[in-house]
């Protein structure tokens, strides 16, 4: 497992999808972002900060990225928000290092 997978454990969300997230540290993981490949995960830069709540919601979006309603593009947007968040967070804790 990678620095980054293991440093999301016991952090807070950073989705934060409305109606999903269950606010809960202990449920934290390092969520990626789909459609990479069956199953192929993107790399760790393209993941965020999730609940377990917000990780399924996210995990059940079409793989293709590609939303069929408004409802479905709001919740990408949560997680799109909590990649930029985890990277912020990921630069402070010295796991991202940018030259």
């Amino acid at each position: 497992m990678s620095k980054i997978r293991k440093s999301a454990k016991m952090k807070q969300c950073l989705a934060r999808i409305p109606n999903c997230c269950n606010y809960r540290d202990e449920t934290t993981c390092h969520g990626h972002l789909n459609g990479a490949g069956v199953g192929i995960k993107h790399n760790d830069i393209l993941g965020a900060r999730v609940c377990s709540s917000c990780h399924a919601v996210i995990d059940a979006l079409p793989k293709s990225n590609m939303v069929a309603d408004l409802e479905q593009a709001r919740k990408l947007l949560y997680f799109y928000e909590a990649i930029y968040r985890t990277q912020m967070e990921l630069v402070d804790e010295g796991l991202i290092i940018i030259k």
